[in-house]
């Protein structure tokens, strides 16, 4: 295709309005071009195991260093984005080596020194960070988990200790033999007194578990090949300097415990690395919707199919159209509201008072979408989404990881919905630019105007229903769940169309504005399409004005599709990146090339009918 003076000025301009700090992102793109990120045919779970890690060690030698991804976690942010793109396990390790583990050391111990040496292992990736929190029985409920480490004035050591099947830390990825370094929650034992849950440094294994360390392997789980295990402890003895205390707590030799603030107080901070874990894995997810709609879009425009006599391309049908043309405004808006929430935590970050509702919609939001166009994605491209070559399945079983971790989506978004009920709303400030407006449907303050309105409702419904019920504070809560969600759900499509209309205020050329009103809108109106009859019987919209939802929505999209590709381009994920056959120039000729170097399923050997079915039939040895 040929590129104008125009066209790459205009992919500049949006480039840089997505992705505001590039230098952060060029040396992890650049590692992301080495051989070892290419796709490889006919590895076993173990094998794609091992290459993560060793992918994650070279995207470390290609970044400033584990300190300085730790303390800035922009940088850290742009890593797993990349990481994301190229192998979903390594984001995961990435997320857990970086942020839990090394994070939480670094916030929590304290002005001492006695954890450098360990520190220093885990920046060089001489060892690998894990987090243990998770036990069988507790998930969103861990504060109550049940593992103890019991504190012996005498021989200053703490034995870590396993009570029962119940309190085994389920699922850490602890099960590869690569040296591990663990961050341990437990319940902290002194004097005979329980002192809350407190996190522990822990060596896991050097090879072999270290002794008092039971490791036991999960079984497989499609979609993403990380070392997942059942871990337990049999007295273990870890020395005393190896509690993570934080600032406002502390032990002393003798076992005297000394704490200025609540024990809730003291596991929010335990587990406070959870919450930029939210924007990085968010982040990553998205990352890697914008790579499968730019590889979506880039076939759609070479496949031909039915119509114009066998000349059209995908891209001239308008149902499939419509489906790529959503996600593409869907992944704009979930990477504007991404990226602005890590900003928002990389400047305050000593004091997420307030942002952690914010965040906690963000991710259920940005994953969720990403999820759902993810899959769009895989429907859009046949038969070609369904090969891992293509990348596409991968990001599939991403979705299935991110909409869990840092925070099952419904729980953290029921529990920011909560908070908006009760009254704590930190999520729609002022949007500059918007203000009163008549029904014109292609005006960005009837959209907001509409979506905040239906917010404001959702909520009065949900304080009435509390208000006028009977039963306790849990079933009452528990019969609100649904309408919770919508309420979370309208809340951070709220916030994804205030960062488009501040992006696109930032906007200087007329053809990016254009584009980004036009993706501001899809997103918008399909959202308001969505809940229109509920908006008509609430006399919030005409009836004239719901007819007319689905002609503004095909209006917007024909303004956007003739920019498809430049929308695409700007995302910044190449070829020479993703080495997707369905992302080339020529996706035949890529696909030919790549038919060369795959792997035989067997020895390669030609087979008669008996010998197949003897083989296929015979029984396992």
């Amino acid at each position: 295709m040929t590129r104008t003076a125009s066209h790459n000025a205009v992919v500049r301009e949006l480039a840089d309005l997505l992705h505001p700090r590039p230098r952060f992102h060029e040396p992890f793109r650049t590692a992301c071009e080495d051989p070892l990120f290419a796709w490889h045919s006919g590895l076993t779970a173990d094998e794609r195991c091992e290459l993560a890690y060793r992918r994650l060690r070279m995207l470390d030698q290609h970044g400033p260093g584990a300190t300085t991804l730790v303390r800035e976690p922009l940088r850290l942010f742009a890593l797993q984005e990349w990481a994301a793109v190229v192998d979903p396990t390594t984001l995961s390790l990435a997320a857990i080596h970086y942020n839990l583990c090394q994070g939480t050391i670094r916030d929590l111990r304290g002005s001492g020194e006695h954890l450098e040496q360990c520190l220093d292992e885990l920046a060089r990736a001489d060892s690998f960070g894990v987090f243990l929190a998770t036990e069988l029985a507790y998930g969103n409920n861990v504060a109550a988990m049940e593992t103890r480490a019991v504190y012996d004035p005498e021989s200053r050591e703490y034995t870590l200790h396993t009570p029962g099947p119940r309190a085994v830390k389920f699922m850490p990825n602890t099960g590869l033999g690569v040296p591990k370094t663990g961050v341990v929650l437990a319940r902290l034992i002194s004097l005979g007194r329980d002192r809350g849950v407190f996190p522990f440094v822990v060596p896991i294994r050097d090879g072999a578990a270290t002794p008092g360390v039971k490791i036991r392997a999960l079984p497989e789980k499609p979609g993403l090949d990380l070392d997942n295990a059942v871990t337990a402890f049999d007295r273990a003895r870890i020395p005393y300097e190896n509690l993570l205390p934080g600032t406002h707590s502390s032990l002393a030799p003798d076992g005297r415990f000394h704490s200025d603030i609540s024990p809730h107080q003291r596991f929010a901070r335990a587990m406070g690395r959870v919450t930029p874990g939210k924007l990085g894995l968010a982040g990553g997810h998205v990352a890697a919707a914008r790579a499968a709609v730019a590889l979506t879009t880039r076939y759609s425009h070479q496949r031909r199919s039915s119509g114009k006599r066998g000349r059209a391309c995908l891209m001239d049908h308008g149902g499939h159209r419509s489906a790529v043309l959503r996600e593409l405004a869907r992944v704009y808006a979930t990477t504007f509201l991404v990226h602005e929430e890590q900003r928002r935590y990389a400047e305050h970050r000593d004091d997420v008072t307030g942002r952690e509702q914010r965040i906690a919609l963000t991710k259920a939001y940005a994953t969720w979408s990403a999820a759902h166009t993810v899959t769009v994605c895989r429907e859009r491209c046949g038969a070609q989404g369904l090969f891992s070559v293509n990348r596409i399945p991968e990001y599939i079983g991403l979705g299935h990881v991110t909409v869990t971790s840092e925070g099952d989506n419904s729980v953290v978004a029921i529990k920011a919905a909560q908070q908006i009920v009760l009254g704590v709303d930190h999520t729609h400030p002022p949007v500059p630019g918007v203000g009163p407006s008549d029904s014109d449907m292609l005006d960005p303050a009837w959209w907001y105007r509409l979506i905040i309105a239906r917010k404001e409702r959702l909520i009065a419904e949900a304080r009435k229903s509390r208000g006028e019920s009977s039963t306790s504070s849990f079933e009452t809560w528990s019969a609100l769940e649904p309408l919770l969600l919508e309420i979370a759900h309208v809340s951070a499509t709220a916030l994804a169309l205030e960062t488009m209309l501040r992006a696109l205020g930032r906007a200087e050329s007329p053809t990016a504005r254009h584009c980004l009103h036009s993706l501001a809108g899809l997103e918008a109106l399909d959202e308001i399409a969505r809940s229109r009859g509920w908006y008509v019987l609430e006399g919030l919209m005409g009836e004239p004005e719901a007819r007319n939802l689905p002609k503004a929505l095909d209006e917007l999209r024909d303004r956007i599709a003739p920019h498809s590709r430049e929308l695409v381009e700007a995302f910044d994920v190449p070829q020479s990146v993703l080495r997707a056959p369905i992302g080339a120039e020529d996706y035949i000729e890529s696909w030919s090339e790549l038919a060369e170097s795959v792997k035989p399923r067997d020895d390669g050997q030609a087979r008669s009918r008996d010998q197949v079915r003897t083989r296929c039939t015979e029984p396992s040895k």
